[in-house]
């Protein structure tokens, strides 16, 4: 998991992008991620249950369990 961070990591750099660390809660429900670019900072926001459901349709394709493609 810490090789897939540091080639997106690395990815992002090669496009001048850059995730900072840590992340800000906005309550219960949403958390914030904020992209450096060249000249830009933007704030992202993302729902925790789709961030989960998410993470978990990643680990069940990588595991090679059954997942739904479709999302």
């Amino acid at each position: 998991m810490t090789r897939d961070l540091s080639d997106v990591s690395r990815t992002l750099g090669m496009h001048g992008m850059k995730v900072l660390e840590g992340t800000k809660d906005i309550d219960e429900y949403f958390v914030a991620y904020t992209v450096k670019t060249r000249g830009n900072d933007e704030e992202l926001r993302y729902s925790k249950v789709a961030l989960r459901n998410k993470v978990n349709e990643e680990v069940k394709m990588r595991l090679g369990l059954e997942y739904d493609k479709e999302r």
